[in-house]
Protein backbone atom coordinates (compact mmCIF):
# COMPACT_ATOMS: atom_id res chain seq x y z
CA UNK A 1 0.00 0.00 0.00
CA UNK A 2 3.20 2.46 0.39
CA UNK A 3 4.40 1.27 -2.68
CA UNK A 4 4.83 4.40 -4.89
CA UNK A 5 4.00 1.58 -8.49
CA UNK A 6 0.63 1.42 -7.26
CA UNK A 7 -1.94 4.29 -8.45
CA UNK A 8 -3.88 6.77 -5.53
CA UNK A 9 -6.85 5.30 -6.98
CA UNK A 10 -6.33 1.78 -6.26
CA UNK A 11 -4.70 2.38 -3.20
CA UNK A 12 -7.91 3.97 -1.74
CA UNK A 13 -10.21 1.36 -3.50
CA UNK A 14 -8.17 -1.53 -1.92
CA UNK A 15 -8.14 0.34 1.98
CA UNK A 16 -11.50 1.04 1.56
CA UNK A 17 -14.33 -0.10 -0.28
CA UNK A 18 -12.82 -3.38 -1.08
CA UNK A 19 -11.48 -4.01 2.71
CA UNK A 20 -14.29 -3.39 4.25
CA UNK A 21 -16.14 -6.15 1.92
CA UNK A 22 -13.77 -8.43 3.27
CA UNK A 23 -13.63 -7.28 6.97
CA UNK A 24 -17.56 -7.94 7.03
CA UNK A 25 -17.60 -11.09 5.27
CA UNK A 26 -14.85 -12.14 7.93
CA UNK A 27 -16.53 -10.72 11.14
CA UNK A 28 -19.97 -12.80 9.51
CA UNK A 29 -17.68 -15.64 9.64
CA UNK A 30 -16.05 -15.01 12.89
CA UNK A 31 -19.69 -15.21 14.44
CA UNK A 32 -21.08 -17.94 12.72
CA UNK A 33 -18.79 -20.66 12.95
CA UNK A 34 -18.21 -20.61 16.77
CA UNK A 35 -21.69 -19.74 17.16
CA UNK A 36 -22.96 -22.99 15.57
CA UNK A 37 -20.32 -24.64 17.40
CA UNK A 38 -22.19 -23.30 20.70
CA UNK A 39 -26.02 -24.23 19.39
CA UNK A 40 -25.24 -27.56 18.38
CA UNK A 41 -23.26 -28.40 21.99
CA UNK A 42 -25.90 -26.70 23.55
CA UNK A 43 -28.88 -28.59 21.62
CA UNK A 44 -27.00 -31.74 22.90
CA UNK A 45 -27.01 -30.68 26.56
CA UNK A 46 -23.56 -30.86 26.52
CA UNK A 47 -22.07 -28.28 28.81
CA UNK A 48 -24.54 -24.96 30.58
CA UNK A 49 -23.66 -21.18 31.78
CA UNK A 50 -21.65 -18.72 29.42
CA UNK A 51 -18.66 -21.06 27.78
CA UNK A 52 -19.77 -24.43 29.60
CA UNK A 53 -20.26 -25.95 26.05
CA UNK A 54 -16.61 -24.51 25.14
CA UNK A 55 -14.56 -26.10 28.23
CA UNK A 56 -16.96 -29.22 28.01
CA UNK A 57 -15.51 -29.82 24.38
CA UNK A 58 -13.18 -32.56 23.16
CA UNK A 59 -9.90 -30.43 23.52
CA UNK A 60 -7.85 -33.64 24.03
CA UNK A 61 -9.07 -34.90 20.40
CA UNK A 62 -6.18 -33.41 18.05
CA UNK A 63 -8.78 -33.35 14.93
CA UNK A 64 -10.84 -30.84 17.33
CA UNK A 65 -7.88 -28.99 18.58
CA UNK A 66 -5.85 -28.16 15.69
CA UNK A 67 -9.55 -26.82 14.45
CA UNK A 68 -10.69 -24.54 16.84
CA UNK A 69 -7.12 -23.53 17.54
CA UNK A 70 -6.73 -22.18 13.81
CA UNK A 71 -9.32 -20.11 13.80
CA UNK A 72 -8.64 -18.29 17.18
CA UNK A 73 -5.25 -17.97 16.09
CA UNK A 74 -5.97 -17.01 12.22
CA UNK A 75 -8.71 -14.66 13.73
CA UNK A 76 -6.71 -12.59 16.93
CA UNK A 77 -3.15 -12.65 14.46
CA UNK A 78 -3.73 -12.87 11.17
CA UNK A 79 -6.94 -11.28 10.43
CA UNK A 80 -6.14 -8.13 12.84
CA UNK A 81 -3.10 -7.89 11.31
CA UNK A 82 -4.19 -7.92 8.05
CA UNK A 83 -6.93 -5.16 8.63
CA UNK A 84 -4.18 -3.43 9.46
CA UNK A 85 -1.78 -3.26 7.46
CA UNK A 86 -4.09 -3.13 4.52
CA UNK A 87 -4.63 0.23 5.41
CA UNK A 88 -3.42 3.22 3.46
CA UNK A 89 -1.89 5.29 7.02
CA UNK A 90 -1.00 2.27 8.96
CA UNK A 91 0.42 0.47 5.73
CA UNK A 92 3.56 3.32 6.14
CA UNK A 93 4.85 1.33 9.75
CA UNK A 94 4.25 -2.24 8.46
CA UNK A 95 5.23 -1.76 4.59
CA UNK A 96 8.33 -3.91 3.65
CA UNK A 97 9.80 -5.09 7.07
CA UNK A 98 9.41 -8.16 9.09
CA UNK A 99 5.94 -7.95 10.54
CA UNK A 100 4.98 -8.17 7.06
CA UNK A 101 5.79 -11.99 7.27
CA UNK A 102 4.53 -12.50 10.83
CA UNK A 103 1.05 -11.25 9.44
CA UNK A 104 1.36 -13.96 6.47
CA UNK A 105 2.33 -17.10 8.81
CA UNK A 106 -0.55 -16.21 11.47
CA UNK A 107 -2.45 -16.53 8.13
CA UNK A 108 -0.82 -19.12 6.00
CA UNK A 109 0.53 -21.57 8.64
CA UNK A 110 -1.08 -20.68 11.97
CA UNK A 111 -4.62 -20.45 10.11
CA UNK A 112 -3.81 -22.91 6.87
CA UNK A 113 -1.41 -25.37 7.94
CA UNK A 114 -2.69 -26.10 11.96
CA UNK A 115 -6.54 -26.54 9.91
CA UNK A 116 -5.22 -29.03 7.27
CA UNK A 117 -3.72 -30.54 10.35
CA UNK A 118 -6.76 -31.53 12.17
CA UNK A 119 -8.33 -32.43 8.49
CA UNK A 120 -5.51 -35.29 8.16
CA UNK A 121 -5.96 -36.23 11.92
CA UNK A 122 -9.84 -37.24 10.60
CA UNK A 123 -8.80 -38.30 7.92
CA UNK A 124 -6.47 -40.89 8.84
CA UNK A 125 -9.07 -42.26 10.99
CA UNK A 126 -12.25 -41.84 9.06
CA UNK A 127 -10.63 -42.82 5.59
CA UNK A 128 -7.96 -44.85 6.30
CA UNK A 129 -9.51 -46.49 9.63
CA UNK A 130 -6.96 -46.18 12.07
CA UNK A 131 -6.62 -44.66 15.16
CA UNK A 132 -3.98 -42.26 15.82
CA UNK A 133 -0.42 -43.58 17.07
CA UNK A 134 0.77 -42.12 20.33
CA UNK A 135 -2.78 -41.00 21.35
CA UNK A 136 -1.29 -38.68 23.95
CA UNK A 137 1.71 -36.79 21.64
CA UNK A 138 -0.90 -36.30 19.24
CA UNK A 139 -2.99 -34.56 21.54
CA UNK A 140 -0.76 -32.45 22.64
CA UNK A 141 0.91 -31.60 19.36
CA UNK A 142 -1.69 -29.22 18.06
CA UNK A 143 -0.70 -27.34 21.25
CA UNK A 144 2.66 -27.69 20.87
CA UNK A 145 2.62 -26.63 17.49
CA UNK A 146 0.18 -23.62 17.70
CA UNK A 147 1.90 -22.26 20.72
CA UNK A 148 5.24 -22.12 19.54
CA UNK A 149 4.20 -20.87 15.76
CA UNK A 150 2.16 -17.62 17.31
CA UNK A 151 5.09 -16.75 19.41
CA UNK A 152 7.31 -16.82 16.04
CA UNK A 153 4.52 -14.56 14.75
CA UNK A 154 4.56 -12.25 17.41
CA UNK A 155 8.19 -11.87 17.72
CA UNK A 156 8.43 -11.21 13.84
CA UNK A 157 5.47 -8.35 14.20
CA UNK A 158 7.43 -6.47 17.12
CA UNK A 159 10.60 -6.60 15.85
CA UNK A 160 9.00 -4.76 11.86
CA UNK A 161 6.91 -2.46 14.14
CA UNK A 162 8.70 -1.77 17.14
CA UNK A 163 12.73 -2.00 15.33
CA UNK A 164 11.83 -1.24 12.08
CA UNK A 165 13.96 -4.93 10.89
CA UNK A 166 13.66 -5.31 7.11
CA UNK A 167 12.28 -8.31 5.38
CA UNK A 168 13.61 -9.73 1.92
CA UNK A 169 17.44 -8.47 2.95
CA UNK A 170 20.27 -11.36 3.56
CA UNK A 171 21.32 -9.75 7.06
CA UNK A 172 18.86 -7.61 9.18
CA UNK A 173 21.26 -7.30 11.97
CA UNK A 174 23.94 -5.71 9.35
CA UNK A 175 22.91 -3.25 6.65
CA UNK A 176 26.35 -2.44 4.90
CA UNK A 177 25.82 1.28 4.00
CA UNK A 178 23.59 2.44 6.94
CA UNK A 179 23.61 3.45 9.82
CA UNK A 180 21.06 1.35 11.17
CA UNK A 181 21.35 -0.33 14.57
CA UNK A 182 19.41 -3.29 15.21
CA UNK A 183 21.49 -4.22 18.51
CA UNK A 184 18.52 -3.88 20.93
CA UNK A 185 16.24 -6.06 18.55
CA UNK A 186 18.79 -9.06 19.25
CA UNK A 187 16.51 -10.34 23.07
CA UNK A 188 13.58 -10.62 20.65
CA UNK A 189 15.71 -12.88 17.78
CA UNK A 190 16.52 -15.11 19.94
CA UNK A 191 13.08 -16.07 21.43
CA UNK A 192 12.14 -15.92 17.47
CA UNK A 193 14.76 -17.85 17.16
CA UNK A 194 14.17 -20.56 19.79
CA UNK A 195 10.63 -20.39 19.31
CA UNK A 196 11.02 -21.10 15.46
CA UNK A 197 12.61 -24.15 16.07
CA UNK A 198 10.25 -25.18 19.06
CA UNK A 199 7.93 -24.95 15.89
CA UNK A 200 9.87 -26.96 13.39
CA UNK A 201 10.11 -29.78 16.27
CA UNK A 202 5.85 -29.49 16.08
CA UNK A 203 5.33 -29.99 12.30
CA UNK A 204 7.98 -33.12 12.69
CA UNK A 205 5.74 -34.63 15.85
CA UNK A 206 3.04 -34.56 13.58
CA UNK A 207 4.84 -35.78 10.76
CA UNK A 208 5.63 -38.51 12.83
CA UNK A 209 1.82 -39.56 14.32
CA UNK A 210 0.66 -39.39 11.05
CA UNK A 211 3.07 -41.67 9.25
CA UNK A 212 2.97 -43.95 12.76
CA UNK A 213 -0.76 -44.12 12.54
CA UNK A 214 -0.57 -45.48 8.55
CA UNK A 215 1.96 -47.73 9.19
CA UNK A 216 1.70 -49.11 13.01
CA UNK A 217 -1.66 -47.19 13.86
CA UNK A 218 -4.50 -50.15 15.38
CA UNK A 219 -8.03 -50.60 13.63
CA UNK A 220 -10.56 -48.02 14.04
CA UNK A 221 -14.28 -48.31 14.28
CA UNK A 222 -16.24 -45.32 13.99
CA UNK A 223 -18.30 -45.07 17.12
CA UNK A 224 -22.37 -45.19 16.71
CA UNK A 225 -23.55 -41.20 17.99
CA UNK A 226 -26.91 -41.08 19.17
CA UNK A 227 -28.95 -38.10 18.86
CA UNK A 228 -29.06 -36.69 22.16
CA UNK A 229 -30.82 -33.35 21.29
CA UNK A 230 -33.50 -33.68 23.70
CA UNK A 231 -35.14 -31.37 25.31
CA UNK A 232 -35.45 -31.73 29.93
CA UNK A 233 -38.49 -33.54 29.03
CA UNK A 234 -37.55 -36.10 26.89
CA UNK A 235 -39.19 -34.27 23.42
CA UNK A 236 -37.23 -33.18 20.80
CA UNK A 237 -35.08 -30.33 21.38
CA UNK A 238 -35.45 -26.53 20.17
CA UNK A 239 -33.97 -25.94 16.70
CA UNK A 240 -29.98 -25.30 16.62
CA UNK A 241 -31.00 -21.59 15.71
CA UNK A 242 -33.67 -21.25 19.26
CA UNK A 243 -30.47 -22.10 21.05
CA UNK A 244 -28.37 -19.13 22.96
CA UNK A 245 -25.24 -17.94 21.67
CA UNK A 246 -24.82 -15.36 24.45
CA UNK A 247 -20.91 -17.21 25.24
CA UNK A 248 -20.05 -16.70 21.13
CA UNK A 249 -21.77 -13.12 21.56
CA UNK A 250 -19.09 -12.47 24.51
CA UNK A 251 -16.17 -13.51 22.89
CA UNK A 252 -17.09 -11.82 19.76
CA UNK A 253 -16.52 -8.98 21.92
CA UNK A 254 -13.49 -9.60 23.12
CA UNK A 255 -12.49 -10.15 19.81
CA UNK A 256 -13.78 -6.51 18.92
CA UNK A 257 -11.92 -5.02 22.02
CA UNK A 258 -8.77 -6.53 20.99
CA UNK A 259 -9.04 -5.07 17.73
CA UNK A 260 -9.77 -1.59 18.68
CA UNK A 261 -6.81 -1.51 21.29
CA UNK A 262 -4.80 -3.10 18.81
CA UNK A 263 -5.88 -0.24 15.81
CA UNK A 264 -4.81 2.59 18.69
CA UNK A 265 -1.87 1.59 19.69
CA UNK A 266 -0.69 0.82 15.54
CA UNK A 267 -1.73 4.37 15.36
CA UNK A 268 0.39 5.74 18.02
CA UNK A 269 3.36 3.49 16.81
CA UNK A 270 2.96 5.66 13.43
CA UNK A 271 2.23 9.06 15.27
CA UNK A 272 5.60 8.60 16.40
CA UNK A 273 7.64 7.87 13.30
CA UNK A 274 7.55 11.85 12.48
CA UNK A 275 7.30 14.45 15.60
CA UNK A 276 5.02 17.33 15.11
CA UNK A 277 6.70 20.54 16.69
CA UNK A 278 9.59 21.71 18.63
Amino acid sequence: MSDPALSSSWRMWNTSYAAYGAVVASMIHAFAIPAGLEAGRRRKGAGGGLFGWLWSAPWKDPGFSSTILSIILFGFLGGITGVMMGQMQLNMSWHNNLAVPGHFHATVVLGTTLAFMGLAYYVLRLVFGRDWFAGRLASIQPFFYAGAMAVVCLMMMYLGLLFGVPRRHPSVMDIPGTAFDFSPAEPFFVVFGVAAILSVLGGALFVVVAVGTLLVGDSFTPPIVEDRALSPDGGAAAPPHEQSMRGTFVLTLVFFGVFVVLWALNWFLLSQVWEIGP
